[in-house]
C-alpha cells in the first residue's frame, strides 16, 4: 500500500490519500514480472502461432462445412425442381439397361458356331458360311432365320441361289445351288463362263476348276445374260452332250476345241485327243477314261476319228518326241 502526497499541497505537508488503483497495480506487478521471466520471447512467439494456425484451421474448416451445406442446398432444390425430368432419365436407363441384356443374352443364345455346307463344288465350306454369316449380327440363328425367311442366298459368283436352315440356335444348314456351267471362252482379258444352252452368266478374272475352256467359236462381242452369238447355235447341245459323257466317265478335260469343219479335239493336260465328229461319242469317251491312265506323264496324240465299236484298231497314240 502506497500514500502519497496531493500534489496540489507543498512537499512538506501532511495530509495523504490513498490510492487504492495503484494498491492493484502494485498487486499485479509481481505475476507479470513473474510470466515476462518464465516465457521467453521465442515460445511467445511459437505460442502465437500455434494459436493463429488453429484459428486459421478452424476458420477452414467452418468454410468447407458452410460449403458443404450449400452444397447439399442447391442439388436438393435442383432435385425438387427437376424431380419429374430425372424420374423420366433413370426410367430411360433402366429401359436401356434392360435392353442391353436382352440383346447381350439372345447375341450368346443364339451365336451360331456350326455351319453344314453342302452342294458346293466351287468354293470351300469356309466360303460359303463367310457369305452366309455375313455382317456384324450375321453370326446370329436368329437374325439369318429373319433375314432368310422367305428368300436365299443370291448374287453369288457361280451361285443360282443357297437356302439356309436354321437346325439349332448353334448349327444351321446351306444348301449350295451351283449354276450348271458348261465351258468358258476367254474375251478381252476375262473368262467369261456360259450354261449349257450357251448362255453368259458369269465374267471372271479366275479359272474354275473342272470347267473346261471351249475355243474355235467365232463370235464378235458377249453380253452377260445373253447366249454366245455364234454362227451355229447346236454347238451348244455338242458341248452339253460332250460334258455329260465327260462326267459320266469321271474325265475332267482341259480345252474343248472346235476347228472349221466342227471335228471334236479335247485336251487333257499334255496329251491331245482328236475326237473327229459326233458318231460313237459314247463309246469314244468311254475307252478314251481307259486310255488316258496309261499316258500319265507322257506328251502325244490319241487318234479316235476312226473308231468304231467294231474297230478298235483305229485307236492310235502319236507320242511327242522332245
Amino acid at each position: 500500500m502506497i500514500f502519497r502526497r496531493k500534489k496540489t499541497e507543498p512537499d512538506d505537508a501532511e495530509p495523504l490519500y490513498y490510492d487504492a488503483d495503484d494498491d492493484m497495480e502494485e498487486a499485479e506487478a509481481p505475476a507479470e514480472r513473474f510470466d515476462s521471466g518464465a516465457e521467453s520471447i521465442r515460445e511467445r512467439a511459437q505460442r502465437l502461432r500455434r494459436r493463429e494456425m488453429a484459428e486459421r484451421e478452424e476458420s477452414a474448416r467452418r468454410q468447407r462445412e458452410w460449403r458443404r451445406a450449400s452444397m447439399r442446398k442447391r442439388r436438393a432444390a435442383f432435385v425438387e425442381s427437376h424431380r419429374g425430368l430425372l424420374i423420366r432419365a433413370a426410367a430411360a436407363v433402366s429401359v436401356v439397361l434392360l435392353l442391353a441384356g436382352i440383346v447381350y443374352y439372345l447375341a450368346a443364345a443364339h451365336r451360331v458356331t456350326d455351319v453344314e455346307v453342302s452342294g458346293n463344288t466351287m468354293r470351300t465350306d469356309e466360303e460359303i458360311a463367310d457369305i452366309v454369316c455375313a455382317g456384324p449380327l450375321g453370326h446370329n440363328s436368329l437374325y439369318l432365320a429373319f433375314r432368310y425367311r422367305e428368300r436365299s442366298v443370291e448374287d453369288v459368283p457361280f451361285v443360282e441361289k443357297m437356302t439356309v436352315e436354321i437346325v439349332s440356335p448353334h448349327r444351321i444348314r446351306v444348301t449350295v445351288y451351283e449354276k450348271a456351267l458348261a465351258g468358258y471362252v476367254s474375251y478381252l482379258g476375262s473368262y467369261m463362263y456360259f450354261t449349257r444352252d450357251g448362255t453368259v452368266v458369269e465374267s471372271s478374272s479366275e479359272e474354275v476348276e473342272g470347267i473346261p475352256e471351249v475355243t474355235g467359236l467365232s463370235f464378235d462381242h458377249i453380253l452377260l445374260q445373253e447366249k454366245l452369238p455364234v454362227d451355229d447355235a447346236s454347238v451348244f447341245d455338242r458341248i452339253l452332250r460332250i460334258t455329260q459323257l465327260l462326267n459320266k466317265y469321271n474325265l475332267a478335260v482341259d480345252r474343248i476345241y472346235f476347228d472349221s469343219l466342227n471335228s471334236l479335239t479335247l485336251f487333257y493336260g499334255e496329251v491331245r485327243v482328236n475326237m473327229g465328229q459326233d458318231s460313237y461319242m459314247d463309246e469314244k469317251i468311254s475307252n478314251l477314261a481307259q486310255i488316258l491312265p496309261k499316258l500319265e506323264g507322257q506328251s502325244g496324240t490319241i487318234d479316235l476319228t476312226g473308231f468304231t465299236p467294231s474297230n478298235h484298231a483305229g485307236i492310235s497314240f502319236m507320242e511327242k518326241m522332245n
